[in-house]
């Protein structure tokens, strides 16, 4: 019986390794020596929790994306692009505002050390804009904050 579990195991591991390397919304890096992270764009629109919760689906520490470096934001950004025919002009993150302009990475816990909003973003329009997403302005993709109730696509992020 453990052999038959153990094969089942491998090829479980052998159809996530295959998903991830050929489903075109999920694209994987590694940075340093040992850390490999995967992204995938989900062109379902939710809500920020939904969306939150959709992550976490994918498995143990899958979350909505924290961006912590330029670098990491361009291969978000080029993947956003070449994936235009998304119809996804708001992407979800794990962006949150804890306080007046301050802003952390639910799903690190991370303060904001690198960002890259929109100029005179964020502006928290009307209240109600607590949760941080990618916005396309017309083909000018920056970070814009976004009301959590709305309904967008997202970015999940999986070792």
């Amino acid at each position: 019986m453990n052999e038959r579990l153990q094969a089942m195991e491998s090829r479980l591991e052998s159809l996530e390794h295959w998903m991830k390397e050929n489903d075109k919304d999920t694209r994987c890096i590694s940075s340093g020596n040992t850390k490999q992270s995967c992204y995938k764009l989900v062109h379902q629109h939710m809500n920020w929790t939904e969306s939150r919760a959709n992550c976490k689906r994918l498995g143990d520490g899958a979350d909505l994306v924290s961006i912590e470096t330029a670098e990491e934001n361009e291969f978000l950004l080029d993947m956003i692009l070449d994936l235009r025919k998304s119809r996804c002009s708001a992407i979800w993150t794990s962006g949150k505002m804890i306080s007046r302009g301050v802003w952390t990475w639910k799903a690190t816990g991370q303060l904001f050390g690198y960002t890259y909003w929109m100029s005179g973003q964020p502006d928290n329009l009307h209240g109600l804009e607590d949760t941080m997403v990618f916005w396309d302005n017309r083909g000018d993709l920056h970070w814009n904050d976004g009301d959590p109730k709305s309904k967008q696509c997202s970015f999940c992020e999986f070792p």
